[in-house]
């Protein structure tokens, strides 16, 4: 009983239960605002116990199968590296995961279950060569915002509304910015992808010029807002939205100023949770405007 309960706890840490909270956070903010309101009970937890964590942390066994030489540089803690499950049975419940969530999500509807089916061919075709999506620097990265912020918030979306409907403008700006937090992703891991020669953004263009790049989808997405409100574009509840700006500011200063491997990590989960709240942000703000 004691082995078992320290392999389930490894899968669990493998699956990296921190980016649940995201693809489960964009669901419920695309559900809440087609919904106009707090969406019935049932559903959200659907959504928040079933869809999101099963096809995530399927999504992520699945990365770590394929990523495990990289890990053993990066990240030799990991349960896979660390030789705590193997690499059949983390494919075989990276399998069952994606199975229970496909179910779940055909019982939510037919544009829900699309939307998943989406993800998780995403998903496969960024970790399984020979596509293998996240070796090619830029495309890795938009390629995860797609999945984890554009599928999962109209995923949420279509459980109530027309994904003709959907606020796609928002939705846009929502996704522009989490591919700059994944590319903090690989900052984190830069050494480790330089000698596996997996060229990632920073890996192929260099440290101050993947910087540099990053910066408008820190900074630039928030302060269009002030502009597309003037434009007519956005209603007058999405200015506080600007603000974020600020925190992309210290995010970029940071990393230019002190690139240390314990500062990139810091400055991940900045990234990570500026992303988290800025959906969140934008949701409150459609649901004023």
């Amino acid at each position: 009983m004691l082995n078992l309960t320290l392999k389930l706890a490894a899968f669990v840490k493998a699956s990296r239960p921190l980016t649940w909270l995201f693809s489960i956070t964009s669901a419920i903010c695309g559900m809440v605002m087609a919904f106009r309101g707090i969406p019935p009970i049932h559903l959200i937890l659907l959504v928040s116990v079933g869809v999101g964590p099963c096809i995530t942390a399927a999504i992520n066994l699945l990365n770590a199968v394929f990523d495990i030489e990289v890990d053993k540089l990066s990240k030799p803690d990991r349960p896979l590296p660390k030789g705590q499950i193997s690499v059949f049975s983390t494919l075989a419940v990276s399998s069952l995961l994606y199975l229970i969530g496909l179910i779940i999500a055909f019982s939510l509807g037919f544009w829900p279950f699309i939307l998943a089916l989406i993800g998780v061919l995403l998903s496969i075709l960024y970790s399984v060569p020979p596509v293998r999506i996240k070796a090619v620097g830029g495309l890795s990265n938009f390629s995860l915002a797609l999945g984890y912020t554009m599928v999962c918030f109209v995923g949420g979306w279509v459980i109530f509304r027309s994904p003709l409907e959907a606020p796609w403008f928002v939705i846009f700006l929502a996704t522009l910015q989490v591919v700059g937090a994944n590319v903090v992703k690989d900052f984190v891991d830069y050494e480790a992808d330089k000698e596996m020669k997996i060229e990632t953004l920073p890996v192929k263009f260099g440290i101050k010029k993947s910087i540099a790049l990053i910066s408008p989808l820190f900074i630039g997405i928030y302060l269009v807002i002030p502009l597309f409100y003037l434009l007519g574009y956005l209603k007058s509840a999405f200015l506080p939205v600007s603000l974020f700006s600020i925190w992309g500011i210290y995010i970029i200063h940071s990393l230019i100023h002190d690139f240390s491997r314990k500062n990139r990590e810091k400055i991940f989960i900045h990234a990570f949770f500026m992303s988290l709240f800025t959906e969140i942000a934008f949701s409150i703000a459609y649901l004023l405007a």
